[in-house]
């Protein structure tokens, strides 16, 4: 399994924005690896939340300004158990790693969650 995200600065609400970075990779199983998020099994789960953290990561470590984010997501399972609506029975490791991490954001910048269709054409 793997996760994919892209980064889009936009300088207005409706505008599509320019693409400003391509992450993407593996699902890390391996607790030694300094990638490592805590991810226990390759699913699409796993892969969505990995998607999430990685997206947080960027924004963490890489992006300084402090301006707001949005994340766009597909998984409502994802979205829903990083922003504590939903309780996860699964990749509760995971699942903290990412909530972690969108507190840590959140202390920086404003962020929010925008669902949007998967696998539909759009082009972020």
């Amino acid at each position: 399994a793997g996760w994919g995200v892209v980064v889009v600065v936009s300088s207005t609400p409706t505008s599509k924005g320019l693409l400003e970075a391509e992450l993407f990779g593996p699902v890390i199983l391996d607790s030694a690896s300094d990638k490592f998020l805590g991810a226990e099994v390759a699913s699409n789960n796993t892969g969505e939340l990995s998607g999430i953290c990685e997206a947080l990561l960027w924004l963490r470590d890489w992006e300084h300004s402090c301006r707001p984010a949005v994340i766009c997501y597909d998984s409502v399972y994802a979205a829903k158990t990083t922003s504590g609506e939903f309780n996860a029975n699964k990749n509760l490791r995971l699942v903290q790693s990412a909530k972690t991490l969108l507190r840590e954001v959140k202390a920086q910048r404003k962020v929010t969650m925008k669902h949007v269709k998967g696998h539909s054409g759009n082009m972020w």
